[in-house]
C-alpha cells in the first residue's frame, strides 16, 4: 500500500551481474536523511524468440528494476536546474 519510485535499468554492454550486485549492495546500505531509501529490486532473466533481420533468434531478455521510496515534488534534476 506504499507508493514507490521504480527505476528500470536498460540493458547496457558491459553491465554485468557483478557490477549490478555491487551497486545494489552499496545502495542498500545508504542511510541518510537527504538520500531516498532503496526498498528493493527485481531481477529477471527470460528467453524469447525474436525476429532479427528476418531470422528467428533465441534471445536472453534481462530485466533489472530498482525500487526506491517515493518523494513528492519531482526529480532531483528539476530541482538542480530550477525547471519545474
Amino acid at each position: 500500500g506504499e507508493e514507490i519510485a521504480v527505476k528500470r535499468l536498460h540493458q547496457l554492454r558491459g553491465l554485468d551481474d557483478k557490477q549490478f550486485n555491487s551497486e545494489f549492495g552499496t545502495l542498500s546500505k545508504v542511510r541518510h536523511q537527504n538520500v531516498v531509501r532503496l526498498i528493493g529490486y527485481c531481477y529477471e532473466i527470460r528467453n524469447k524468440y525474436m525476429d532479427h533481420k528476418g531470422d528467428l533468434v533465441f534471445a536472453k531478455i534481462m530485466e533489472r528494476v530498482l525500487c526506491f521510496e517515493y518523494m513528492h515534488g519531482g526529480g532531483l534534476d528539476k530541482h538542480i536546474t530550477g525547471k519545474f
